[in-house]
C-alpha cells in the first residue's frame, strides 16, 4: 500500500527531471505526485497515531463540541469536492443538543473517514446521511453514517474495524486495513464504541455511541 502510490511519485518526480513539458503536461504531473504524497503523509499519519492510542500513548484533548458544527466541519468540504454523479451527502444534528465533551480532532478525522467511505460505496443515486441524537436518559450521544451503498457482507462485517483486516473483491471494500481500525481506537478512547450493520445491496449505518461523561473534567 505504500510502495505503489511512492513508485508513482518518484517515477512523476523524474519524468519532470528528464523532460521537458509544455504548462499543462507539467501540471498534469504535479498533481499526480502531488496526490500520491498525500496518500503517503495519510497513511503514515494513521499508522502512527493508531500506534499512539495502541498503547495508550495519547492524550486526549477534550472540549465541548456542537455537533451541528462539527458535521458542518466534515461535510461542507466533502461538499465543495463533489464530483458529477456522487452520492447526495445530508447531515442533521438537532441545534438544541448539548454539546458533547471530546477530543474534536480525533473524532472529526472518524467521521471524515466513515463518510468518505460511504461516498467510495454508494452510487450516484445513493444517498449518505449524517445524523445525531441523545440515547440513554441522555448520557450518550449516538452519531450515525448511513448509506444506501453496495453494503458488506456479513464475514467482512464481523471483522471490518480489525487491524489490516482487507474484504475480498467482491465486498469492494480494499483498503490499506487501517482506516476503521483507527476510527475504532479514537472511539473506544473516549469511553465509547463503533459498529455497523448492513445489508448487501441496501447499504450500511455506522453508529458511534459516545458518553457525556466528561463535562466536569
Amino acid at each position: 500500500d505504500m510502495l505503489a502510490p511512492l513508485h508513482t511519485l518518484l517515477i512523476s518526480i523524474r519524468a519532470m527531471q528528464r523532460q521537458r513539458f509544455d504548462p499543462q503536461g507539467q501540471g498534469e504531473l504535479l498533481a499526480v505526485a502531488s496526490d500520491s504524497a498525500s496518500y503517503l503523509l495519510t497513511l503514515t499519519e494513521t499508522i502512527l497515531d493508531s500506534a499512539r492510542l495502541e498503547t495508550s500513548g495519547w492524550s486526549l484533548k477534550r472540549q465541548p463540541v456542537r455537533l451541528d458544527a462539527l458535521f458542518q466541519a466534515v461535510c461542507d468540504p466533502l461538499e465543495m469536492a463533489t464530483r458529477p454523479g456522487q452520492a447526495a451527502l445530508r447531515y442533521r444534528a438537532d441545534g438544541e443538543l448539548p454539546s458533547i465533551y471530546m477530543d474534536r480532532g480525533l473524532i472529526e478525522r472518524v467521521l471524515t473517514n466513515l463518510v468518505t467511505n460511504a461516498i467510495k460505496y454508494t452510487p450516484p443515486h445513493g444517498e449518505i446521511t449524517v445524523s445525531a441524537r441523545l440515547v440513554h436518559d441522555g448520557h450518550a450521544v449516538e452519531i450515525c453514517v448511513s448509506d444506501t451503498g453496495h453494503g458488506i457482507s456479513p464475514e467482512a462485517e464481523a471483522h471490518i474495524f480489525e487491524r489490516f483486516y482487507q474484504a475480498s473483491d467482491s465486498d469492494r471494500r480494499r483498503g490499506t486495513g487501517l482506516g476503521l481500525y483507527f476510527c475504532r481506537l479514537a472511539v473506544e478512547a473516549h469511553g465509547g464504541s463503533i459498529a455497523v450493520n448492513s445489508s448487501v445491496g441496501k447499504g450500511s449505518v455506522f453508529t458511534i455511541l459516545l458518553p457525556r461523561a466528561g463535562e466536569e473534567e
